[in-house]
């Protein structure tokens, strides 16, 4: 009976169990006298190994005792000693710090570092304490919160192995030292494969199902990037990883911003960040590294982001030079979003209703008929082109959707014959505009509701449906009875059907410019300026100017947009002092397209010496977007005249663009962001007389040798026309080609003159032509030079038949004072920002 009250004595009472505490082992003694610093942690496990012999709790450490089930009744012995040892091993440690963020609810994971003695758990051990070191400066406050936050956030270590196609990573249960995952890490994360041979993992379980797609996304490979802009405020503002990142994760505090703990692989060396930064760099459970930005006290100040652009757009840009209302359409005319595809355009209620608006109009206008397809006869392919219109006030007025053809694939001879159509230069409209300016006529914007359905087709043309309309038979394709957008004919018959509708009004045509008519009754004058289906429409009067709008709405069902504000792309704004041409819209819609809109701005357009004709760099992969840009810098050369010659030398390299080419471009683009709101200003009080500078640079072209010609116009103080063009032939001498360029310059004053007398003003006296070549204007006004010029080309003469008629006088100008130096040389910045101020050139949209 003795013997059996002895056995069922309990484990705890017993002295030989390991569940047994004696009277020294209390809760505050600790595991081993020496203090694991980090760099002794050899002796330090060997010292706790023999200590925990000493007590028969070794068992509890090795793994050969584990938790039991919270129902058995081995459960409470079991976690008193759990509890005794815990505090032990936190008694060990080296520094409060650690003690508190290291102590956990089970002994356990001192079992796994047991294991891993031989792989590399002292320096894991040394990460750690030097970690540590970084908590040191913490206030308690900031110790109780961070140790709040990661208690409340979920730790995971990776489970990977492949499947068929896939690579699954799946989160587990943590251990702070678990070989398997040790290894992981080691080997970068790979699939179970090269793993197959360790152990197998208990904590591990396949099982569970939540997706940890670090590893997937970590494998993933790309392009290089381009050198970021972006540049951090403050230390560790921004992280790059070494593998992949920089890779923000939002919490579920909005504000906060972190890295994903598995993101700083081990690769990145151990840092240490100042406490007053208010920011902490910490080694976590699993020993993956994290970058955590304290959440500031509610009562505390907000502090502002440690990145962003280091020049910003708002730098430069700027609406407070205008009235409040115009303001407000150049803020709806820049945010306007256009859809370019019939996939984004399908998702908009307001834009499917514009199409069904569209299809419905084209049937009442019986602009098809649904019919067969002959045997002999291809279909056109057709697509919906997409625009916002706004009116003058700058609300949206309407989302239009417009159905064009693929003109592209027509074939000349058998769907159409002529085609051509005249378009109104764009020296025309800066001319037009700058007289209605200075002559105060009120200026309006006219849009043609579906100006080419109104021409007559009289060829056979079959187009298949655009996306969108279905007809009753899928094998249907539609027949165009009238003119359609993208048609090659389009344009030509819709010019011939306004021009008949004008001239019945009463209107003459130019002969300086077609597409310019004028209307002269009394003294009522009214002028237009087409441009396809736009009108710019000039007059004194406005009763004539609206009766004028009611007869073109009578015949086409036109669009009165008020005021001239917004034209093909160019801002415009009037005030009494002028008007104000800009195409800031277009300058920031390259840069954002490019991904310079955070760039470093530019103070010239091209650099001195640039030498791109004898580029030997690598040729472009793929030239395409090298042609947009060029192609789009052109045409922002309408009221750019300070990057004609940077865009006339990057236009000779369309066909075999390089390197260095492309990066001139962007050089330009980087000028464009220094002020991309720049345009013309055009005075009210300029005097009708016309002055022009011409220059040439002699033999620029190391290829060709030819030289170049760049004049520029002004109507007084307006500027009205410009060029930089490369000359046809070789000039022998500086002074030949500058006589070349002067007659140039000439016959584009002699039509300036033509195309004013058609908008009614006499221009009697001599236009003022100014040149720094000495020799060109001996050769221009002295019969004596004709001897050593008789070799010249005779329309090259021209010149002497206009100053011997009066119609032209020359003058010279020092080389300093030479304004068209800009479009004949690539200049350094002082004389650059000299000459352009003399161009008429302003910046309204500058901040002030």
């Amino acid at each position: 009976m003795a013997k059996d009250a002895e056995t069922s004595k309990p484990k705890h009472l017993d002295p030989t169990s390991e569940y047994y505490l004696s009277s020294q082992a209390n809760s505050g003694s600790s595991l081993t006298k020496d203090t694991l610093k980090g760099d002794n942690y050899v002796a330090w496990e060997q010292s706790a190994i023999l200590t925990l012999k000493s007590h028969n709790k070794l068992a509890f450490i090795d793994g050969r005792i584990t938790k039991p089930d919270p129902e058995s009744e081995d459960f409470l012995a079991w976690d008193i000693v759990n509890s005794t040892l815990c505090k032990g091993r936190g008694r060990g440690r080296g520094s409060p710090a650690m003690s508190q963020n290291a102590v956990g609810s089970s002994s356990g994971p001192l079992q796994a570092s047991a294991a891993a003695t031989q792989n590399n758990n002292p320096s894991l051990s040394q990460a750690q304490a030097a970690a540590t070191s970084a908590l040191q400066g913490l206030t308690p406050e900031h110790m109780q919160r961070l140790i709040t936050f990661l208690e409340s956030s979920p730790s995971a270590t990776l489970y990977c192995y492949s499947g068929s196609a896939t690579l699954y990573c799946y989160s587990a249960t943590v251990s702070e030292f678990e070989s398997y995952e040790l290894w992981h890490r080691r080997m970068g994360h790979p699939s179970s494969q090269p793993l197959i041979h360790l152990p197998t993992v208990s904590v591990v379980s396949p099982s569970l199902k939540t997706i940890f797609d670090v590893c997937c996304r970590a494998k993933h490979s790309r392009t290089v990037f381009p050198d970021s802009t972006s540049r951090a405020m403050d230390i560790f503002g921004l992280v790059h990883c070494d593998i992949w990142g920089p890779y923000r994760v939002l919490t579920p505090r909005s504000h906060l911003r972190l890295l994903h703990r598995a993101l700083l692989l081990l690769r990145l060396p151990l840092l240490v960040v100042e406490s007053d930064k208010r920011k902490l760099l910490l080694f976590s459970r699993t020993m993956y590294v994290t970058l955590l930005k304290f959440i500031p006290p509610a009562s505390s100040t907000p502090t502002n982001g440690s990145s962003g652009p280091r020049y910003p757009l708002s730098n430069f840009v700027s609406c407070k030079s205008f009235s409040a209302a115009h303001s407000q359409f150049l803020d709806a005319v820049s945010s306007g979003s256009e859809p370019h595809s019939y996939k984004t355009a399908s998702h908009d209620p307001k834009w499917r209703a514009a199409m069904q608006a569209k299809i419905d109009a084209l049937e009442a206008n019986g602009t098809w008929t649904i019919e067969d397809l002959p045997p002999s006869k291809k279909p056109i392919g057709s697509k919906w082109v997409y625009k916002i219109k706004f009116n003058s006030e700058g609300s949206i007025e309407r989302y239009k959707a417009r159905v064009v053809v693929r003109g592209d694939t027509q074939v000349e001879g058998l769907d159409y014959t002529e085609t051509f159509a005249p378009v109104a230069k764009m020296v025309s409209v800066r001319v037009f505009l700058a007289v209605a300016v200075i002559k105060n006529w009120e200026l309006h914007q006219i849009d043609i509701n579906n100006a080419f359905l109104h021409g007559d087709l009289h060829e056979e043309v079959y187009i298949r449906p655009p996306p969108g309309f279905s007809p009753s038979s899928s094998n249907k394709v539609l027949r165009l009875r009238k003119s359609l957008y993208g048609l090659r004919q389009s344009p030509r018959n819709w010019f011939a059907k306004l021009s008949t509708a004008l001239r019945s009004y009463g209107f003459l045509q130019s002969h300086a410019d077609h597409t310019l008519f004028t209307y002269r009754k009394g003294d009522v004058f009214l002028s237009v300026l087409v441009y396809v289906d736009d009108l710019i429409l000039a007059g004194n009067n406005s009763t004539a100017c609206s009766s004028f709008k009611k007869y073109l709405n009578d015949c086409f069902k036109l669009k009165d947009l008020g005021p001239f504000k917004y034209f093909l792309g160019i801002k415009a704004a009037r005030g009494t002092r002028g008007l104000f041409l800009s195409q800031g819209k277009y300058a920031l819609d390259i840069l954002s397209e490019s991904g310079l809109s955070a760039s470093k701005p530019a103070t010239f357009p091209m650099e001195q010496n640039h030498g791109l004709a004898l580029a030997g760099g690598p040729l472009l992969s793929d030239p395409g977007p090298y042609w947009r840009l060029i192609g789009r810098l052109v045409y922002l050369t309408i009221t750019r005249p300070d990057i004609c010659y940077a865009v006339h030398v990057l236009s000779q390299f369309m066909q075999s663009p390089r390197s260095q080419h492309w990066d001139a471009s962007l050089w330009v683009l980087r000028y464009l962001k220094a002020a991309p709101g720049q345009g013309l200003f055009l005075p009210a009080d300029s005097p009708l007389q016309i002055y022009a500078f011409y220059d040439s640079d002699w033999a620029s072209c190391p290829l060709t040798r030819r030289s170049v010609t760049g004049y520029f116009v002004s109507l007084e103080n307006s500027p009205i026309s410009w060029r930089t063009k490369k000359q046809q032939t070789v000039s022998r001498s500086s002074a030949k080609a500058e006589y070349r360029s002067m007659a140039v310059t000439t016959c584009e004053l002699t039509w300036l003159k033509f195309f004013l007398l058609s908008l009614g003003i006499h221009h009697d006296r001599p236009m003022r032509l100014f040149c720094d070549n000495q020799a060109a204007l001996h050769i221009a006004s002295n019969p004596v030079f004709h001897e050593r010029t008789k070799h010249i080309q005779i329309d090259c003469h021209y010149v002497k038949e206009q100053l011997l008629a009066g119609n032209i006088s020359t003058a010279h100008v020092r080389t300093a004072q030479q304004v068209t130096d800009i479009f004949t040389k690539a200049l350094g910045r002082h004389q650059f920002h000299y000459l352009c101020g003399k161009l008429g050139i302003q910046n309204l949209l500058a901040p002030t």
